[in-house]
């Protein structure tokens, strides 16, 4: 089990960073506001990882052992997107550009993504 669950944890981390990392490059169509667009784009992807990642781990938790160490870092990913949310509120409101914006977003997500791997 925890094989399979390490296999789908990496190939979300590898795919969704990559993914945030083609956020923090994309061109922003005209008329829109460069950093709601950026921020709102991080989001959805985080929103994304963070429940394909506690998914994957579920069946890990209620094995012996590892079934805690499982559940902490469900708890850490629920957490990920509450401390994401008040980040990318205050780049949106703070007048920061879409680039600082992705780039700090992708700087956490980066930081947790090693945690679980």
């Amino acid at each position: 089990i925890y094989d399979r669950v390490a296999s789908i944890v990496n190939g979300v981390v590898n795919r969704e960073a990559a993914a945030l990392r083609g956020v923090a490059r994309a061109a922003v169509p005209a008329g829109q506001d460069p950093a709601l667009f950026i921020t709102g784009r991080i989001r959805e992807i985080l929103g994304r990882i963070v429940s394909t990642l506690s998914s994957a781990l579920e069946p890990l938790t209620g094995l012996p052992i590892i079934g805690g160490i499982a559940s902490t870092y469900q708890r850490g990913l629920s957490r990920l997107l509450t401390v994401a949310d008040m980040v990318l509120d205050g780049l949106r409101n703070g007048g920061q550009s879409a680039q600082a914006a992705a780039t700090r977003i992708l700087a956490i997500f980066e930081g947790v993504a090693r945690q679980i791997a």
